[in-house]
Parts: structure tokens; sequence; C-alpha cells
């Protein structure tokens, strides 16, 4: 017999075989082919039947089938295991029925509803009948949500974890990991991000997940214009690579063939770098996952310039704070909650407050209160001084004022308001300056007196001319007093005439500069004073003679502008403060404090 009529006889066996009530075979399969898609196959799987319906929906004519085994017609999408199953369960006798997915004669892939009922013929041949319905358009819809769903999963993990990373290599490398969580591509569970350096021009390598030696050697620096990562960077679009036998895809020595997703990572139009998804090679191209690719890298975009922004933010905190530390005043600034955000050590030192009793965002109202309970605000009821100092507060005025602490210091404060932001208070120690000043104005009161009695001794000089004799008496015991006056003053006092000549100083000002005392004289140059106090060792001299000369001329500036030096070390050991104000005819006061004690306090 012919092939042809041997698969004829055993289908007429079949469908004789399943005859029902009154209809007859050819009837019930004439009814079955208008819906189903229907084959029937020999107990070695070869096809021995196919409707019209077959050979619509995958493509191939009835004389390329008949014959042939039904694996012709796989997608590769089930594992082997899959099959196994359906032949142990059909060949026990048992009916199948489940999800096929086949692969038409053109390569698309088509899913099927598919009934697999074993039959034996009359003459005892087993044959198996398959009816199937194509459900690919149902499972496309499902699949499309899916992938929905999976992308909604994957992008909101990414928001919520990837911003919340330590740096900028770590959001990184937990974006490129989250990506391959993404189960709708056929992924080679491979994916990393590269950054362009706008500089060098290069792209390099920030993060992966699963790259080998040999990728990351080769494209841990890309430039080359046959590189998908620098062909996105001129179109600043996706590009897609399939890594077919007919794709050209680029491929580096050493690197087996592959398929690629490159997105291009942008901020504010700004191109930051690449998003590469690795996969199998010869992959179908995804339309529907996409857009979803596009939004990730949109999202890694925003990252990027987050992370960056934080870094430069952290850079110039750490700046702010370091100039902060380096200045003599205490600052403090609290915002619009009353919540003090910076503030530095020396802030702390002037108040005595611990360090680390207080964090940056701590209500105001605690540092009031840790000042009352000191005794800083005078007496009364500490709840009610806090609460006076937070009215004031509220008011968000500038103010100037000084505070004397239970331990004598003087504290000069200054309140500038930052409009919409919150106040910045300076703390300035003015102890000595108001010592000196207090010192100053005690003698100023001495020798108002002593000028006075020198008035009253002039006057009656001039009533009694006779009294020569006397008179010159009288003006030596009056410069004896205003001397005594002067010698009066604990710290050193010097008086300099319009030409910077001295005309008059104290004991104590001698003393200080002990070493001088031989050339210490009325007439004295101010800048010969300087001068000699480097040669002789009294102050510590420069290294060289240029720098000598420009310290002599810096300090004979700040003497003509009337600058205080600060605290100033002698060649001895000793510190002094040098504060000097204009006086009367272009004449220069100046006064000399010894504060060798303090500054041996403050270093213990």
């Amino acid at each position: 017999m012919t092939r042809s009529r041997i698969q004829k006889h055993k289908i007429d066996g079949v469908l004789a075989h399943h005859q029902v009530g009154v209809l007859s075979a050819e009837e019930v399969l004439e009814a079955t082919n208008h819906h189903a898609i229907v084959a029937v196959t020999d107990d070695d799987g070869r096809m021995i039947h196919i409707n019209r319906n077959f050979e619509q929906v995958l493509e191939y004519s009835r004389d390329e089938v008949i014959g042939q085994h039904h694996s012709m017609f796989n997608s590769g999408l089930h594992p082997p295991s899959y099959y196994r199953h359906i032949w142990r369960e059909i060949r026990s006798g048992k009916i199948w029925r489940g999800k096929i997915c086949n692969r038409a004669k053109s390569g698309k892939r088509v899913w099927m509803d598919t009934t697999i009922t074993p039959v034996d013929t009359a003459s005892g041949e087993r044959c198996y009948v398959v009816v199937r319905t194509d459900i690919t358009g149902l499972m496309a819809s499902h699949q499309r949500e899916r992938i929905r769903t999976g992308n909604e999963r994957c992008l909101n993990t990414l928001l919520a974890t990837a911003f919340n990373a330590a740096d900028l290599s770590s959001a990184l490398e937990f974006a490129v990991n989250n990506l391959l969580t993404s189960k709708w591509l056929q992924m080679e569970k491979k994916a990393g991000v590269y950054l362009y350096d706008g500089n060098t021009g290069y792209m390099h390598l920030a993060a992966h997940c699963n790259f080998g030696e040999t990728v990351c050697a080769a494209c841990n620096a890309t430039e080359g214009p046959q590189c998908p990562c620098r062909q996105v960077l001129e179109t600043r679009e996706l590009a897609f690579i399939s890594g077919g036998d007919n794709d050209n895809a680029p491929c580096c020595p050493g690197m087996e063939n592959h398929g690629h997703y490159v997105v291009p990572i942008m901020f504010d139009g700004v191109f930051l770098g690449t998003l590469v998804a690795y996969l199998e090679a010869g992959s179908p191209r995804n339309q529907l996952c996409e857009p979803f690719l596009r939004e990730y890298a949109e999202i890694i975009g925003i990252l990027i310039d987050s992370k960056r922004k934080s870094v430069e933010l952290g850079r110039q905190t750490r700046l702010l704070q370091a100039v902060l530390e380096n200045i003599d005043d205490g600052i403090s600034f609290f915002n619009t909650d009353f919540k003090v955000e910076l503030f530095n050590k020396k802030f702390l030192d002037f108040l005595d407050i611990p360090e680390g009793r207080y964090q940056f965002n701590t209500p105001v109202e605690e540092f009031f209160r840790f000042s009352a309970e000191q005794g800083d605000f005078g007496p009364g009821d500490i709840d009610q001084i806090v609460q006076d100092r937070l009215n004031v507060l509220k008011s968000f005025e500038g103010k100037r004022f000084e505070i004397t602490r239970q331990n004598g210091t003087i504290l000069d404060i200054v309140r500038e308001p930052v409009e919409g932001m919150g106040v910045v208070t300076t703390y300035k120690d003015v102890t000595e300056r108001v010592k000196t000043a207090t010192q100053l104005m005690e003698s100023k009161k001495i020798l108002e007196k002593r000028v006075q009695q020198l008035e009253q001794f002039k006057s009656r000089l001039e009533e009694k001319s006779s009294e020569a004799v006397r008179i010159a008496e009288e003006l030596r015991l009056a410069k004896d007093i205003q001397f005594d006056a002067i010698n009066n003053i604990t710290d050193g006092f010097v008086l300099w005439d319009c030409d910077d000549r001295l005309i008059l100083c104290n004991d104590t000002f001698k003393n200080i500069y002990a070493g001088l005392k031989d050339i210490i004289k009325p007439g004295l140059k101010c800048e010969d004073l300087i001068r000699q106090a480097f040669t002789r060792g009294v102050l510590p001299a420069p290294e060289d003679d240029d720098n000598l000369e420009r310290v002599i001329q810096k300090r004979l500036d700040r003497h003509r502008g009337m600058q205080s030096t600060g605290a100033e070390q002698m060649s001895d050991g000793r510190w002094v403060r040098i504060s000097e104000r204009a006086a009367s005819e272009g004449r220069i006061v100046g006064v000399i404090t010894d504060i060798s004690d303090q500054r041996r306090s403050e270093q213990s």
C-alpha cells in the first residue's frame, strides 16, 4: 500500500471507533474542523493527519507535514522534561490537557490550548488525536499584564531602595541587580551601567552584575566608534542588537556573541551614560518592554544626579564646618523651627557646653535652658527665663548685647536674621577688651584729677609771679604725680607723638621690653624700637633679612592704623596683647597687656 493509503486506513479506523449516536465519524470531524486545530499522530509521534485550520495557523501545507515528526513544531520554549511528562501520560492511556507553544513556519510562536486523546484502532494500533485552540492573543494579553505588573514592581523597588543607598556606587549596583529581577527579558543575567566622562570622552564601567573578566577588561573604558555605548552617545536613542547570525554585533575578542539593549541615561538633557542589558544571542526585539527600559534609565539618571549633588553638598558642608572651626568667634544658626542646625566648637567652649551633649537640630530651647541653669541669665525661674528668651527670638529681629557669665567671661553677642531661613548668632569673648577699657577709664580719671591739680597750681603761680621757684617745684611735683599715675597702671602704657616718637611710658612697658631699657627714652622712634626688638631677640626674628623688613613694615602699618596685634609671644615665652587708639593732636596711646597666665590657663 502507498503511504497515503496507509494513512487513510489509520484515520478511517480512528473515525469509525468514535461514531456518536446517529452521526457518522465524518460528520463529527467536520464539525470539529470548523472550530479547532486538529492533528493525528501515530504512536511514534509522526503526523498522519492535519486539518485546514492546522495549515492556516502553523503555515505548513499538508504535504510538508504528513509523515514528519511533531518535534518540527518545537518552539524551544518548553524544556525536554515537559514533553517527557506528556508522553508518559498519554501512553498510559490518559487524556492530557494543557498549553503548548509551537513554532510556525515563519518562526513566530503560537500558543495553543491542547487536548491529546490516545485512541486504539480496530486493528490494535495506538494513535493520538490532538485537538487545539489558538490562544496566542490571550497569552499575549496575559504576558503584557505580567510584564506591566513586573515592570511596576521593579521600578517601585528601584525608587524605594536605590535612593537610600550610601553612595553612588552602591546605588548603581542595586539598580543593576534589581533590573535582572525582570523576567520578561531573555537575559543572560548580565547587566551594567557605564558613566560618561565629558573631560576624557571615555565611558567607564561603574557597576555590573555577572560581567566576567573579559567583559570588564574590554569594556571598562570604551571610546571606539563600533562600541554600542559610543553609538548611543551620538544618537541618544535606545539601541537593540540581537546578536544573531545575521546581526553584525560588535564583540570584543574572547567574548561570546550576545544580544544587547543599550539605553541612554539622561538627566535634564545631559548624557550621563548607558544602561546595558545582555540578552541571549538571537533574541527577538520586544517593543512592549522598551518603554520600561527607557523609564528605568531615566530613574537611574535622576539617581546619578541626586547622588552627585549629595556628594557635592557633603563636600561643601565639610568645607563650611572646617571654616567655622578655624575662626575665633563662636557661631550658631537656628532655623524657623527654632532648631539649631549649625554650630562650631568655639560656641560650645564660650558657653561651657560639654562636647557631644547636643547634636545638630536640637531645639534652641535646650541651649537656653543650659545657660539659664548655669546662672548666665541671672536669678529667677528657669522656665520663665527660657520662655522670655524664646519670645525675643520669635520676632526674628537683629540684636546686639553683652552678657557677663558666672565665671566672669564677658560675651559680645550679635544676632542677624536670614530672611526665610532663621538667625545667625556670633559670640565674641570681649573680657580682655572690657578689662582694658575699664583700666584706661580709671587711668583717665586719675590723669584728669592730676591735670586739675596742675591747673590749680598754675593759677596760683600766675597770681604770685614772685614765687617762680615755687612754681618750678610745683610743676616738677605735678610731673611726678603724672608719672605716678601712669606707673600705677598694671599694664604697659606708652604715648607716641604725631611723628611716632616716644613721649612717655611707664615702668611696666620698660619691663615688658626689658632688653631695650637702655634705648627706651623720650624721642625714640617707634620703628627703631621695633627693629631693635627683633635684632636683640626680644621678639622672635624671621629667618632672613627680607622677611624682617616685611614684618617691621607690617607692624608699623598696624601701629599707624591703630589695629590690635592680638596675642603675640615674646622670645622669653611671655604672651602680650597690644591695643592702641588715637589721642589728641595725632598722638597714639598704647596699652600692652601681659596675658601669659591666661594663655597657660587656656592651654591647660
